[in-house]
């Protein structure tokens, strides 16, 4: 699976902004810890875990309205515990 980081509407001005830049930021932290390359990150690694690519995906959706909330998030199962 392929999902390409792109910016989303929010990000470029074309809608008003809330918390869900903050969740598109996390998922280019954690698309920059898991890869290693904070310079040239244009797609999500193949090489991670369905897990990582999932949460990834559900942050990174360029359309606000369609990215998961932080609550939403902590009940992923990249993240869950045990």
């Amino acid at each position: 699976m392929k999902i390409r980081i792109d910016w989303g509407d929010d990000l470029i001005g074309r809608y008003p902004y809330d918390y869900g830049v903050d969740i598109w930021a996390l998922g280019c932290t954690v698309a920059e810890m898991l890869s290693g390359d904070s310079q040239d990150l244009h797609q999500i690694p193949s090489s991670i875990s369905d897990d990582a690519k999932d949460l990834m995906g559900r942050c990174l959706a360029r359309n606000a309205a369609q990215r998961w909330s932080a609550d939403e998030l902590l009940e992923h199962p990249f993240l869950s515990v045990g």
